[in-house]
């Protein structure tokens, strides 16, 4: 009994942290990262982004992998805006980086695919292929959106 009441007494202060509220806009991001590769838990994960983004409005990260949990959902409306909203937040940022910007046109585009925006997605296809001209990914699909046309 005594070792039983030392592993729940030692166990408490864990279990009780695993369960308290995150305080900065990073900590409720990594904690929504720390289970990323879980199917089980994207509801778990968009609570944690969706909370970053509530402590902190600009936190475009935030806004890229909730896209992601959406797309990955089915609720593309909703991946939609938060795509939207990290290009607008990317495009405000001094270095905007050339390779996430192809990339969250390209994860849009996908995305306006899924809705049967074609010509959306042809737009953004062909901006991914742009911005990377060298990935083959980016470019076949803007040829295979040009042929859908």
């Amino acid at each position: 009994m005594r070792t039983l009441f030392l592993l729940f007494a030692f166990c408490l202060p864990f279990l009780i942290a695993a369960q308290e509220e995150c305080k900065t806009a990073e900590d409720c991001f990594q904690r929504g990262l720390r289970t990323l590769f879980d199917k089980e838990k994207l509801a778990y994960q968009n609570e944690c982004f969706s909370k970053a983004i509530k402590l902190d409005p600009n936190y475009m990260e935030a806004y890229h992998y909730r896209g992601g949990n959406y797309y990955k959902q089915g609720l593309y409306k909703e991946a939609l805006k938060d795509y939207d909203k990290y290009l607008t937040l990317m495009g405000k940022s001094k270095k905007p980086s050339k390779y996430m910007l192809a990339k969250v046109h390209y994860q849009r585009a996908e995305t306006y695919t899924k809705l049967n925006k074609g010509k959306n997605a042809l737009a953004d296809f062909k901006k991914a292929s742009e911005l990377m001209p060298k990935e083959e990914k980016y470019a076949a699909a803007y040829q295979a959106a040009q042929t859908k046309k």
